[in-house]
This record gives structure tokens, C-alpha cells and sequence, in this order.
């Protein structure tokens, strides 16, 4: 009896670790799908800048 416990409280642990494990590279994979976007949305944010103050020159 008690090595069933011991089984299930094994068990219960890898499944406990493997949900973590799913969720945490979900998210991370999420992030890195996002971060390039965020970077190119600076760099057309910082260009529109810089046209604005060219044409501001004329």
C-alpha cells in the first residue's frame, strides 16, 4: 500500500513539473515572437522623428 503512495506522489510531481514546464516556454516563446516587433516598431517610431524634424528644417 504505502508504494502506491510513494508511486503516486512521484507521479503527481512529474505532472505538476511538466504543466510548469509547457507554461514556461509557452510564454517564452511568446515573448520572443513579440520582441521583434517591439524593435521594429522603435526603429519606425525613431524615423518618423527624424523625417518630422527634416521637414521642420525647410
Amino acid at each position: 500500500m504505502i508504494y502506491i503512495f510513494d508511486f503516486l506522489v512521484i507521479f503527481g510531481a512529474a505532472i505538476v513539473g511538466g504543466i510548469v514546464t509547457v507554461v514556461g516556454s509557452v510564454i517564452v516563446l511568446g515573448k520572443k515572437a513579440t520582441e521583434p516587433k517591439n524593435e521594429l516598431r522603435q526603429k519606425v517610431n525613431n524615423l518618423e522623428k527624424e523625417i518630422e524634424e527634416l521637414k521642420g528644417r525647410k
